[in-house]
């Protein structure tokens, strides 16, 4: 291994620890706060802030991209899984899968699998605790109202199929 390759893994590691931190100590706190949270806002940012860092040429790798994805994703499913099914909050989660000119994005890279992951484990603990039953609730809220939308139809469709 050269050394800019030596300096990318360690970097890549560095972030990876960072995101493990910002999931404990900023998300989870965040999105507990229930109907109140304000991790939507949070994954405004980082939408923006990925759009324009992957358009331009840049030193990160794709791994730090893949990073940042899987944490917008935490994000939302966190954030899902602690508003009400029937709160208006849901509905400020999904507001960003439309473009700003109506178009709904379709390829989100690795929604797919981290609703599932998230989707088995609540669905696994959720007879067990009430907390869990009411977070695999919601969380099945937010993710028809992604397929309500056309958002990974096929895939995030399967997840209730899948228990």
């Amino acid at each position: 291994m050269n050394h800019a390759s030596e300096v990318e893994e360690q970097a890549l590691r560095g972030h990876l620890k960072l995101s493990k931190i910002a999931r404990r100590e900023m998300f989870d706190r965040e999105a507990a706060r229930g109907n109140d949270n304000t991790l939507w806002k949070t994954m405004e940012s980082v939408i923006s802030q990925f759009g324009a860092r992957y358009a331009q040429p840049t030193q990160f790798s794709i791994g730090y991209y893949e990073v940042h994805l899987h944490d917008l994703w935490y994000m939302f499913i966190a954030s899902s899984q602690h508003i009400d099914d029937d709160h208006a909050g849901q509905d400020r989660l999904i507001r960003d899968s439309a473009g700003r000119h109506g178009r709904i994005w379709t390829d989100l890279p690795f929604l797919i699998e981290d609703v599932h992951d998230a989707w088995k484990k609540a669905v696994k603990e959720a007879p067990t605790c009430q907390q869990c039953a009411r977070q695999c609730r919601n969380l099945t809220s937010a993710v028809a109202r992604l397929v309500s939308v056309g958002v990974c139809v096929a895939g995030l469709g399967q997840c209730g199929l899948e228990h």
